[in-house]
């Protein structure tokens, strides 16, 4: 039966009081922790930034869409509206 750690266990960003963080390793550098907590840090400002950027440009790239549909369809009801005039002095 194995020994299960409890609910509250160790935190992600411990570092043991005996860690050899001013030993020096074979070669001859210093160990170094690099702390997880910076790293989700990071990760969680790059997903706000992104979050924030589509919230963002969304509306800005959905009114372009819209505007440049409006443009098109006048300009193709402009067409229209010329050829039945042109057709109209015809007959």
């Amino acid at each position: 039966m194995t020994i299960l750690p409890p609910l509250t266990g160790t935190p992600l960003d411990y570092v043991p009081i005996d860690a050899p963080v001013g030993k020096r390793s074979a070669n001859d550098q210093p160990t170094r922790f690099k702390a997880p907590a910076l790293r989700r840090a990071a990760i969680a400002a790059i997903v706000a930034g992104v979050s924030v950027a589509l919230f963002i440009l969304t509306p800005a790239v959905f009114i372009g869409a819209v505007s440049i549909a409006f443009i098109s369809v006048c300009v193709w009801g402009t067409d229209k509206l010329i050829k039945a005039i042109d057709s109209h002095d015809q007959t």
